[in-house]
């Protein structure tokens, strides 16, 4: 047996007689069924250092302790998101969360959870799918649009000399402000943990240059606005578009509480249209070097599209036109 080994049976030895004695004693064994019974209801990790003992009775007094702990709710919680990459109803997390150790007890199990849940700082209750569940505060969910896009990679300028510094330029495009936090802070996250883990110097340097929200349509103008843009066009040339993640200025007038309708032309070519759609690809949008509209028809509905909505809005004063679509 070596020195090493010795020492550590005799260690052990020790560990056990002082568990003993201190087990001996009525009021410390209290304090450790208080212990355990705090962390069940509370599924916090116990904090006294003998009360996570499991004890196993293998002789009268008492036999060879083993270390048991157990996560709190919000950590197990967390575990079951991430590993699920969903939000969760408390019905479908709460066993879950049982499996991953965590001690879920009372008299309303879903209730002590969502309780222990609200209190933390990194879990947030969301809508989704029609149902309240739980979610990863700095994470969007599914559903929750966002994008980020590498526009270009820029790192050195000669083919032989190792550049001292690389820069990337991402767009990042979401439809709510929050979820635009929640990804730049990612971004940050990921990248200063990236340039750490490579052996960078200095932390990296992240700039925010430029910025515009998201574009939204008064809903009482744009339903004004539908009856000439359809008698101008046909009303089979007139349709909801779903939401896109283009970037557009135009937001800095709606964020200064201007009443706004924004609409998008079609300006493909038809056959060109036709033949896409069937092959279930897209055509190059306008931010493309390949974009190639169909210029002369594009411009002349685009013209009348124009001259049809600026003459509805042109009758009457400004304060029938606010009042029209609820404006003070």
């Amino acid at each position: 047996m070596t020195d090493s080994t010795s020492a550590m049976t005799e260690m052990r030895r020790l560990r056990d007689e002082f568990a003993r004695r201190l087990m001996s004693n009525p009021d410390y064994r209290a304090l450790v069924a208080l212990d355990k019974a705090i962390a069940e209801v509370q599924g916090a990790p116990v904090e006294h250092a003998l009360s996570a003992l499991n004890v196993e009775t293998g002789s009268p007094v008492l036999g060879r302790p083993t270390l048991h702990t157990m996560p709190s709710h919000a950590n197990a919680a967390i575990a079951v998101l991430k590993r699920n990459g969903r939000p969760m109803p408390l019905s479908d997390l709460l066993p879950l969360v049982r499996e991953e150790g965590a001690a879920v007890n009372g008299k309303d199990p879903e209730i002590n959870l969502s309780s222990s849940l609200s209190r933390n700082d990194r879990l947030r209750s969301v809508r989704y799918k029609g149902r309240s569940c739980w979610w990863l505060k700095d994470r969007p969910y599914p559903g929750e649009t966002a994008v980020v896009t590498v526009g270009y990679v820029s790192a050195g300028l000669k083919n032989n000399i190792i550049p001292d510094q690389a820069e990337l330029g991402l767009t990042i495009r979401t439809f709510k402000p929050e979820i635009r936090k929640q990804i730049l802070a990612a971004v940050a996250r990921i990248v200063k943990a990236e340039a750490e883990a490579g052996g960078a110097t200095r932390e990296p340097l992240i700039e925010h240059y430029e910025s515009t929200d998201a574009v939204y349509n008064e809903p009482a103008l744009a339903q004004r606005l539908r009856g000439p843009l359809e008698a101008a066009l046909g009303k089979e040339n007139v349709m909801d578009g779903e939401p896109i993640t283009g970037s557009e200025d135009y937001s800095y007038f709606i964020e200064q509480g201007v009443p706004s309708f924004y609409f998008g032309l079609g300006g493909a070519e038809p056959r060109a249209y036709a033949q896409a759609k069937e092959a279930g690809t897209h055509l190059p949008s306008n931010h493309s070097s390949l974009f190639a509209p169909d210029v002369d028809p594009a411009l002349r509905t685009g013209i009348a599209a124009e001259v049809a909505v600026l003459r509805n809005l042109l009758q009457g004063s400004a304060e029938e036109l606010r009042k029209s679509i609820g404006g003070k």
